[in-house]
């Protein structure tokens, strides 16, 4: 979502979905079937990027 704060405008990520382990966090916590399917369907993209973060994909490569 794009916002303006102070009149410039801003990229806002809100309403975050976890996945963990157990999927014991709430009702939209699917456990590690979230965790695979986020894995295997996430396309990085510039946010990523800007947020420092390393591929999914090149981790996968590197455990085979």
């Amino acid at each position: 979502m794009k916002v303006k704060i102070g009149g410039k405008e801003k990229n806002i990520i809100f309403d975050p979905m976890t996945h963990t382990p157990n999927g014991e966090t709430g009702p939209g916590d699917h456990g590690k079937d979230g965790i695979e399917d986020f894995v295997q369907n996430h396309k990085c993209n510039q946010k990523c990027t800007a947020l420092g973060l390393e591929s999914l994909a090149e981790e996968e490569s590197d455990g085979e």
